[in-house]
């Protein structure tokens, strides 16, 4: 008869310190003992190593590095092709939801001097899909780019962006 008033106690006890107890915070990601933000603060390091490691650790990371997204984008006009690419694929794994806030950085980067950083962006852009709709004037200056690429990049995103393109129509 103890043990079973003593498993009482317990049982009711246990439930009364849950009941007044937040939930547990998820937990934080890490790739390699670094978060998210620490691996895109390493984007804009000097050592071209560093940032590499960073664009490839945020591209594991995936949707649990959305907020990465405008400093991948950003990464996207690196001089080192490998940053570039890593970081482009990276943004296209977190979807079109978290590019959003980036869309306009991508977009930018479709003028670039350098035709490997337009033809990038335009890809990316193209791989997003639905932000096209609120990209209509870029893409439709990104139609007269002097890359076949870039053009059909862009004429690809503007023929996803319904009712928007109609200004794009000659």
């Amino acid at each position: 008869m103890r043990s079973i008033l003593r498993l009482v106690l317990v049982v009711v006890s246990t439930t009364a310190a849950w009941a007044g107890d937040d939930p547990p915070a998820p937990p934080v990601v890490q790739y390699e003992g670094k978060t998210a933000s620490e691996w895109s603060a390493q984007l804009s390091s000097e050592d071209v190593k560093l940032r590499q490691k960073a664009a490839y650790a945020l591209f594991k990371m995936g949707p649990d590095a959305k907020d990465a997204a405008l400093p991948l984008a950003k990464a996207i006009r690196d001089a080192d092709e490998y940053v570039r690419t890593t970081s482009a694929a990276a943004v296209a794994r977190l979807g079109p939801d978290a590019g959003k806030p980036a869309a306009a950085e991508i977009a930018s980067r479709m003028f670039d001097e350098r035709p490997e950083v337009c033809r990038e962006a335009s890809s990316l852009l193209w791989r997003l899909g639905p932000l096209a709709a609120d990209l209509v004037p870029d893409l439709t200056k990104a139609l007269a780019s002097p890359d076949a690429l870039v053009r059909a990049n862009a004429a690809g995103c503007l023929a996803t962006a319904g009712a928007a393109a109609k200004s794009a129509l000659p």
